[in-house]
């Protein structure tokens, strides 16, 4: 007997997951790398050094890290209009839905549940039952708004727009530069 799929997202659903997930990640490790200060440097001097030298220099850096954020503020902005009342809505509304006692109840025996199992619930004096949850459970909730709010305020904060202002007229300046200096190209 074959088993049988239960199909819960479109195939552009899962592409836009983990395509948010490897930028969000890559994002991070570049980010992390940027930080040449050792006051706030959290995890070490070792990791821009590692990350400088990958990228051969800061501004290299710097330069794939501002790509890769406008690609993923692109692609999500492309996403977000033609998937508008398909995906982006139904989920948004989704997350935002609660249901206190079932989603309390849901956060205090789930994780039980799933270390010591069932016969734990019952031994701490729970019904084994775990509360239903909506499409998505309530740990799945809270993860994805701070995650919507934070991917709305990185994408709208000077970011990477100015970015490309800056980098463009940062380019223009340098070749007018070389132009005027009478330096050939190698």
């Amino acid at each position: 007997m074959g088993s049988r799929m239960i199909k819960r997202h479109s195939k552009l659903s899962i592409f836009i997951h983990w395509f948010n997930a490897v930028c969000w990640l890559f994002l991070l490790a570049t980010g992390v790398g940027l930080i040449k200060n050792e006051k706030l440097d959290p995890i070490g001097g070792w990791w821009p050094d590692l990350m400088r030298g990958l990228f051969g220099g800061g501004e290299n850096l710097l330069l794939v890290h501002w790509i890769c954020g406008l690609i993923w503020v692109v692609v999500f902005l492309v996403y977000g209009i033609l998937c508008v009342k398909k995906d982006v809505l139904p989920f948004i509304k989704e997350i935002f839905t609660y249901s206190p006692a079932n989603d309390l109840l849901w956060l205090i025996k789930k994780p039980i549940q799933m270390t010591m199992g069932y016969k734990a619930l019952e031994k701490l004096g729970f019904e084994p039952k775990i509360p239903d949850q909506g499409f998505y459970n309530v740990g799945q909730k809270l993860f994805a708004i701070p995650a919507v709010f934070g991917g709305v305020v990185i994408a709208s904060s000077e970011g990477e727009f100015q970015q490309a202002k800056r980098y463009t007229s940062r380019v223009v300046r340098i070749d007018n530069f070389v132009d005027a200096a009478g330096i050939e190209e190698i």
